[in-house]
């Protein structure tokens, strides 16, 4: 995943890259009240199918703070994510890995942290 912060006019203040030897990207990303950014998408470097939700929080400065990953056996991926009134996080996705086969819509909702 290639994730970069610019400040108020455009200008690039840093650019950092997370993951590992698998394909891993980023689909949607907000800023959290603290100023750290959030990042929803997919990883096949970690997690337990061919393609799991990775979900990553990374610092004012582009650290890496945390990172989850949600899935199964088959594809999964977040495609959006949203702040929640409790101060979690609300995901749109898909997954093969549940559901009635195919790829189905998938909705998680995590606490905040």
């Amino acid at each position: 995943m290639w994730l970069v912060r610019t400040d108020s006019e455009g200008e690039k203040a840093w650019v950092k890259t997370f993951g590992g030897p698998g394909d891993d990207g980023g689909w949607s990303a907000l800023e959290t009240k603290d100023g750290d950014l959030l990042v929803v998408g997919y990883t096949e470097s970690q997690g337990r199918g061919k393609q799991d939700l990775w979900i990553l929080k990374a610092g004012t400065e582009g650290e890496k703070v945390w990172e989850k990953t949600f899935g199964g056996s088959g594809f999964d991926l977040g495609r959006s994510i949203v702040s929640t009134k409790d101060g979690g996080w609300a995901m749109t996705g898909w997954t093969e890995s549940q559901g009635s086969g195919g790829q189905d819509l998938w909705l998680a909702k995590t606490e905040g942290s």
